[in-house]
């Protein structure tokens, strides 16, 4: 299968567009971008949660509240396919013997 190549620059064009469109075309396992994750979720938090109505009877916006489930939704999807990599005993050795995970010292250097 032959993956397209998109620099940088294309992918802030038009809020993110032809990410957007990337991410949408993509096979998980995938790890969306955290940032503009938080920044939909920054932008739908802007709208009120209640919509007033005449008479002064308020509503809830539910059209908030499916904005915020799709962008959940996006990442709760790209999480459902586990990763399936091999374990290479070089590198596992390696993280064993490093001073960070190391734990026979007890704490960290």
């Amino acid at each position: 299968k032959k993956k397209k190549v998109i620099n940088n620059t294309q992918l802030k064009e038009g809020n993110f567009m032809r990410y957007r469109e990337a991410l949408s075309e993509a096979t998980p396992p995938l790890i969306p971008f955290i940032g503009l994750i938080l920044s939909d979720l920054v932008f739908i938090e802007e709208n009120p949660d209640y919509i007033v109505e005449e008479f002064d009877k308020s509503f809830i916006n539910f059209r908030k509240l499916s904005q915020i489930a799709r962008v959940f939704g996006i990442v709760r999807n790209n999480q459902k396919v586990p990763y399936l990599f091999q374990q290479n005993n070089q590198v596992w050795s390696f993280l064993e013997s490093s001073i960070i995970l190391n734990e026979k010292v007890g704490r960290l250097d």
